[in-house]
């Protein structure tokens, strides 16, 4: 408004001056380096002194500084209640670590986080970090320290996996990490430890599923493969060497080439046919060329194998060697005749 700026209109002042008995106004504007930061107004009855002008040019001036103070303070005080609160909503614990240049250290703030996920009360400061050490897991402790270690002698970003273990007893693994900057003669590091015990345990989970998978493929008795779309064989299991004789070192990267060349055409036609459809196929029977030279028959079944966008990437099959099952059939069909 005018009044704002020291101008206050006629209207209003003759109504002030009527009411209040009051002559003359003063307005005063507190500005420090361009902007604006309070205003005040001054009333003067008939007859008063105005101050010395020096006195209200000094006396604007400490306001103007208080005023400025006042609202960096508050500025100051909203921004750490909003760390604050994303402090208390974050899934982890943040952190704040210092080392000084007599080589004490520590943690000048630890959120309170610490306390329900670790265990690890804030409170007292003094004696935070060491209490934090504690509950790394022994057999990680090691690991945790060369890292540390590592870190402060080169300066460099600090990074950690491990676990720790909670008055409780329960095991969680956490994941630290932290930047250093220099504060006069300190070295801060600030950082979170976020709690990924969920995470591990999906991988952990994932590992074995993959470990019981390995073990199934490597001792099945028929031929587990993966082929592209473009018929290259991108994975076999060992049997390949028992029905065929190859390692599958021998054979990755090949396509039809050791299908029996009157089986070729028809093998061939149903891929392609897969291809387009998307779909896999069951019981194709075909013979394939064994390292000796020879032939063994095999029937083969497949399902497609599809990207993470939905797109064919090609397919995964079981041939069965079913060569000894056909020579015995044929055996006693002769037999019979």
């Amino acid at each position: 408004s005018d009044i704002t700026f020291g101008v206050i209109p006629r209207p209003v002042s003759a109504v002030l001056q009527q009411v209040l008995g009051i002559d003359r106004f003063v307005g005063l504007a507190y500005v420090v380096e361009g902007t604006l930061y309070g205003t005040s107004v001054l009333a003067f009855e008939k007859g008063a002194p105005l101050p010395p002008t020096p006195l209200l040019e000094a006396f604007v001036s400490l306001a103007s500084v208080s005023l400025r103070r006042h609202k960096a303070e508050e500025s100051l005080r909203q921004s750490t209640d909003r760390l604050r609160g994303i402090a208390e909503n974050l899934p982890g614990v943040l952190f704040e670590f210092y080392l000084r240049p007599n080589g004490e250290m520590g943690l000048s703030y630890l959120s309170d986080q610490a306390e329900d996920l670790l265990g690890v009360p804030p409170e007292p400061l003094d004696d935070a970090y060491p209490r934090l050490v504690d509950r790394i897991a022994p057999e990680d402790l090691p690991g945790f320290l060369a890292s540390a270690d590592a870190a402060i002698k080169n300066r460099r970003e600090w990074t950690f996996e491990g676990r720790v273990v909670r008055p409780t007893g329960e095991t969680l693994w956490l994941r630290g990490a932290s930047r250093p900057r220099q504060v006069n003669d300190d070295l801060i590091y600030d950082g979170v430890l976020l709690d990924i015990t969920e995470k591990k345990t999906a991988e952990e989970a994932l590992r074995e599923q993959r470990g019981m998978m390995k073990a199934v493929l490597e001792s099945s008795s028929d031929w587990i493969w993966a082929v592209d779309v473009d018929w290259r064989l991108t994975y076999s299991n060992p049997a390949l060497e028992r029905i065929l004789g190859y390692v599958p070192d021998e054979i990755l990267g090949l396509g039809p080439e050791l299908l029996h060349p009157d089986d070729r055409p028809r093998v061939t036609s149903v891929f392609r046919d897969a291809v387009v459809t998307g779909r896999g196929w069951t019981n194709v029977r075909s013979r394939w060329r064994s390292k000796d030279g020879g032939y063994r028959v095999l029937d083969s079944s497949a399902a497609p194998l599809f990207g993470p966008k939905g797109d064919l990437v090609g397919f995964s099959g079981v041939d069965r060697d079913v060569t000894e099952q056909i020579r015995t059939y044929e055996e006693m069909v002769g037999f019979v005749r």
